[in-house]
């Protein structure tokens, strides 16, 4: 895929590619083993293979929509397959894979069947590197194929299983193969073929009943099973154990917010009956008392603990009662009748202390229709 690139777009696709898997690392897919369809790499150097099944696997589940809509983008044809996939290592200090491992290339465009060879799938025809079809017919029992590429995902249930499910798989002109993998349990007979493959000269011998081993072995297999069982079982409890995680989530959500309204339903009682009782002792107007008590209720805090504040409220109690007697105080004074023979005098200073109450209902936000009647009631009306 990258023929005919300069060094320097090479270098810019390679981190670009490489950004890119940082930032969703979580989302990089790795497929099951799939066994390969043939015994051998036939005389044109192809072989058929499946790339994907529909179904759960290790990397999530792959819906049949998803593999007929995505498989033919993610993996096209010359879609490179590599002897393994790459480890950590690799993937940082050569994304784009080595020459040397380089086995085959997908040679037609993958297609959705019902009715594969091995059960529905996504199927393909791949051309083998040459040097390597020894080698592949070789390794054939001990190997199968895996596909690795960029996806998404997204929580949710199919078949009755909750996990990841797969909704989206990614093309990626590097990070993007399928490759020839290891089956769980063969890697050392795997390993000894290729060295010998590669260095017969330098390579050890195989045994005398070496082709006893490299067959298939059934009590390899049942434990293969098992460990799939296992693996499976294991995903099933965490995704139930995450479900069960966010049920309390939700529950301890809604208590706290409970607990929240319950704290201050009470704090308000409790600033209702403290501010009642002070300013009740107050040498105020009745009225007045009611309005003091209002304003002070509703400005009530809670301490750091949830509970009300009542040191704070006390003291803003009393510098508001303090207050509000100064000002009736000069009220009353100004509103003094000094000519007891006059009684329009009399009038005017009643109907100045109305108004001046009046005036500061109004600045406290009541209308103007209320803060009249309030005032008259204030003044003694």
């Amino acid at each position: 895929m990258l023929e005919g690139m300069t060094p320097e777009e090479r270098a810019m696709l390679r981190a670009e590619v490489s950004a890119l898997d940082t930032k969703n690392a979580q989302e990089a897919l790795e497929g099951d083993v799939v066994d390969l369809l043939e015994k051998a790499v036939s005389d044109d150097n192809t072989i058929d293979i499946r790339l994907l099944s529909p179904g759960w696997g290790s990397s999530g589940y792959y819906s049949a929509e998803i593999l007929k809509r995505d498989g033919p983008i993610a993996f096209p044809v010359g879609t490179q397959m590599f002897l393994d996939h790459p480890t950590e290592s690799q993937k940082r200090e050569r994304p784009e894979g080595s020459v040397k491992d380089l086995a085959a290339t997908i040679a037609t465009t993958p297609v959705y069947q019902e009715s594969g060879a091995a059960g529905p799938g996504l199927y393909a025809r791949a051309a083998v590197v040459p040097e390597y079809k020894g080698l592949i017919n070789a390794l054939q029992p001990h190997i199968g194929v895996s596909i690795r590429s960029p996806g998404a995902f997204a929580e949710g249930e199919a078949e009755g299983r909750r996990g990841r499910i797969v909704k989206e798989i990614f093309n990626s002109p590097i990070h993007s193969a399928v490759d020839f993998v290891t089956k769980a349990g063969r890697g050392g007979q795997v390993l000894a073929l290729m060295e010998s493959w590669r260095d017969p000269h330098d390579a050890i011998p195989p045994a005398p009943d070496a082709q006893k081993t490299l067959k298939d072995d059934p009590a390899s297999n049942l434990k293969e099973n098992q460990d799939m069982d296992e693996l499976q079982k294991a995903h099933e409890a965490l995704a139930a154990s995450e479900a069960k995680a966010a049920e309390f989530a939700t529950a301890n959500e809604a208590m706290s917010a409970e607990l929240g309204s319950l704290r201050e339903s009470v704090a308000l009682s409790e600033a209702r009956v403290l501010v009642g009782g002070e300013v009740g002792k107050a040498d105020l107007p009745d009225i007045t008392k009611a309005r003091l008590t209002e304003i002070l209720v509703k400005s009530a805090k809670l301490a750091v603990d949830g509970k009300l504040d009542a040191t704070a409220l006390t003291e803003a109690v009393a510098e508001a009662i303090t207050s509000e007697a100064d000002y009736v105080a000069k009220l009353t004074e100004s509103g003094k009748v000094r000519d007891q023979g006059k009684s329009t005098q009399s009038d005017d200073a009643h109907a100045k202390l109305e108004e001046s109450y009046r005036v500061r209902y109004a600045g406290e936000g009541y209308s103007d229709e209320q803060a009249k009647k309030m005032a008259a009631t204030a003044a003694g009306r």
